[in-house]
């Protein structure tokens, strides 16, 4: 390749410039903290945050700006701020190379599985002999970071493509890459990979990937050995997997403010000029760098994997339902077909601690509970049994299967109400967790803004809903949720999810956390969680902000 002179002059000032700025750093010091992390490009302003500190202290390495680095540190702060990093998680890495991750994970007790391209495959042939390639535990292994007992006893090495990715990887608690899918051929094999790795994760589970960004201009490649994802790519991403039921951290697009995001590194590189690179790469530091005629710069970004959890059988499989109407003849229809609104048990009572744990509910001063369509008050009566509530209450448009409620389970008239959850009986800000299971998409949509509505009237701030339902993920179709006359409002997960969020309910990351992870089952002495019994629900653990 023909060097230009201005070009190394450029260059070698800018890594002067991030040595003298880095050297003015204070020192790497541990301190963890919660900052919130979105899904983001590298900056000067992370390189020098408290978060990066702590990060470069527990791994041993020096504060540079560096976007390997930093990529280190994005991965092991959204597993931080997810909770992950203790023992008993399970953790499966793609195209790990020789980063440090894995003896760190296994320093704090995870479970890790790391992997790569069999060293047989044709397409690891580039790799070799680099740091972004292993073929063995032996390449893994940092000593400065884990004894090797422990090392051995936590981690194993598994031969994974990442374009086919094998079926029996499943139920991590995270899986992460750090700047591996820009390298499998296209941006669409690279946001597929994305897609096909949310299979090996367990309900709630973390995925965590850092990738190549095209900063600037509608251009960029889009096949070959590296492909450079632009800013409408992971946008698309985003949505693609709100609509899968998954949630993706809002993109920070910020380029960043400092002389270092404004500075952008010039060939020749250390790979381009091999009997020069301890030349050409001395005191290398930089965040962006030039490439195929780009600009480009590392993208973090972190996804939790959808709730499913649902009846043992989709809609379309409850024989025998016809009503239309909330009445006796509906009782006894979903009676026949299995589902019995007079039935509580240990299935009840286990739910409803399982919401109540995951919700907080016993640190509210005055925790007050609410179920939307509550039928004949069989969870309802759940929730009550708990002792942790001061009151509870719940609405049913039926009054047949309220009057059953009160007289079988002896509940009573404040506790159990005939009415419409489009205008609940309670004051404002009066509840600390509003419940609705299976009941959304039997309203009509002209209804649904009224009742979300109403249930954000009633819940405090601070306060928490979990709301279940039938609603269309990936891979599904309306059809299969239509076995019930009333499904009157299938709609997909991304619909509902926009629809909390309209009314300040987001998303909550530990209570989430916590629902997925309960040991709570439908049976007792079965050691089946819910989510092993009920694939078909979805779920949302929200909390009003």
């Amino acid at each position: 390749m023909v060097i230009k002179p201005e070009h190394l002059s450029i260059k070698f000032f800018g890594y002067r410039l991030a040595k003298e700025l880095a050297d003015a750093l204070p020192p790497a010091a541990r301190g963890e903290c919660i900052v919130g992390l979105p899904s983001k490009l590298a900056t000067q302003a992370d390189i020098e945050s408290r978060w990066f500190s702590h990060w470069m202290a527990e791994l041993g390495l020096p504060i540079h700006y560096n976007r390997k680095l930093w990529e280190f540190a994005y991965i092991l702060q959204s597993m931080l701020e997810a909770d992950l990093l203790r023992p008993g998680t399970r953790a499966l890495g793609f195209g790990c190379g020789q980063e440090p991750i894995a003896s760190y994970l296994a320093s704090r007790g995870v479970e890790v599985v790391v992997s790569d391209l069999d060293s047989n495959d044709e397409r690891a042939i580039s790799w070799k002999g680099t740091t972004e390639h292993t073929s063995s535990l032996e390449l893994a292994y940092k000593p400065d970071l884990v004894e090797r007992t422990v090392f051995d006893r936590l981690v194993t090495h598994r031969s994974v493509d990442m374009t086919n990715i094998p079926q029996d990887l499943r139920e991590f608690d995270v899986c992460w890459s750090a700047c591996a899918l820009e390298h499998l051929g296209t941006i669409r094999a690279g946001l597929d990979f994305v897609e096909h790795a949310m299979a090996v994760l367990r309900v709630g589970g973390l995925a965590v990937h850092t990738t190549e960004f095209n900063c600037l201009g509608p251009e960029t490649i889009e096949s070959g050995p590296t492909v450079y994802f632009r800013r409408d790519h992971l946008q698309a991403l985003k949505e693609r997997m709100d609509n899968f039921g998954c949630v993706m951290a809002e993109c920070d697009f910020d380029l960043g403010e400092g002389p270092i995001d404004h500075t952008i590194d010039l060939p020749p590189y250390p790979i381009d000029v091999p009997d020069q690179a301890s030349w050409i790469g001395q005191g290398m530091q930089h965040l962006k760098l030039a490439s195929n005629d780009l600009i480009v710069t590392c993208f973090g970004f972190h996804i939790i994997k959808g709730i499913d959890m649902g009846t043992s059988l989709p809609a379309n499989e409850l024989i025998g339902l016809k009503s239309l109407e909330y009445n006796e003849d509906y009782y006894e229809e979903h009676k026949e077909a299995g589902l019995d609104y007079l039935g509580h048990g240990y299935w009840q009572e286990s739910y409803a601690t399982m919401v109540t744990e995951a919700t907080l509910q016993s640190t509210y001063d005055r925790p007050t509970f609410f179920d939307g369509g509550c039928a004949c008050g069989s969870i309802l009566t759940g929730f009550k049994k708990t002792g942790v509530f001061t009151s509870v209450s719940g609405v049913d448009l039926s009054d047949h299967m309220v009057q059953l409620g009160r007289k079988h389970f002896k509940l009573t008239d404040r506790e159990i109400i005939s009415g419409s959850i489009a205008d609940i009986p309670l004051e404002s800000a009066s509840i600390s967790l509003v419940h609705s299971a299976q009941v959304l998409e039997h309203i009509p949509n002209e209804l649904t803004d009224a009742i979300l509505d109403e249930f954000a009237r009633i819940l405090q701030p601070g306060g928490r809903a979990f709301i279940c339902l039938d609603a269309i993920r990936h891979g599904e179709n309306k059809e299969m949720y239509m076995g019930d006359p009333t499904h009157f409002n299938i709609q997909p997960v991304m619909y509902w999810t926009k629809k909390f969020q309209d009314r300040g309910l987001y998303f909550d990351i530990e209570a989430y956390n916590r629902f997925v992870r309960s040991q709570q089952g439908p049976t007792k002495g079965d050691p089946r969680s819910f989510f092993e019994h009920y694939p078909y629900w979805s779920a949302w653990t929200l909390i009003k902000v």
